[in-house]
């Protein structure tokens, strides 16, 4: 295994998939009108995102999908899932 898939298991490992299911399920989440993903899917959505941006050739890459954001900096990558944002621009 490369340091790059290190990187994705090692992030994977340290979310809590657990709490972000548990707010999906009661504030009644639904991916494309299809209901509550299960676990496994929205880990997969994870894992698909942290894959995408580990793999990026560009050194400041960011990308989303179904409240999951993932940001790569040129010293590292961050998992998030947001259910609020706020900007000025």
């Amino acid at each position: 295994m490369d340091n790059r898939s290190l990187d994705v298991e090692n992030i994977l490992d340290h979310f809590d998939f657990e709490k972000v299911h548990a707010y999906m399920r009661i504030s009644k989440w639904t991916y494309r009108g299809e209901g509550l993903p299960s676990l496994n899917e929205i880990k997969g959505t994870a894992r698909m995102l942290v894959e995408k941006a580990i793999y990026s050739e560009e050194e400041n890459y960011s990308t989303g999908t179904g409240g999951f954001w993932v940001f790569k900096y040129e010293y590292g990558i961050k998992l998030i899932f947001a259910i609020d944002t706020s900007s000025n621009y």
